[in-house]
């Protein structure tokens, strides 16, 4: 859009197609900080989640089991 303004000059239409082209070009600035941001404070959270926590979860839940399976042999 703001090639195309250069080539009308100072007219009307030139100057729309600069003031869109400026607005486009700050919209894109702002979907790649947004993008980085959900990176940084959302995906990368979870994914130390999915990662790491929830493996030791699952860990712990079955020697849990195994536990009361050993203490409920103990009690009979």
């Amino acid at each position: 859009m703001q090639e195309a303004s250069t080539q009308l000059e100072d007219s009307l239409l030139g100057k729309m197609l600069e003031t869109c082209g400026d607005a486009e070009n700050q919209l894109a600035l702002e979907l790649s900080q947004h993008e980085v941001f959900v990176e940084k404070e959302i995906v990368d959270p979870l994914y130390g989640i999915a990662e790491v926590e929830i493996p030791n979860i699952q860990k712990q839940r079955k020697q849990l089991a195994r536990l009361v399976l050993d203490w409920d042999s103990v009690r009979a």
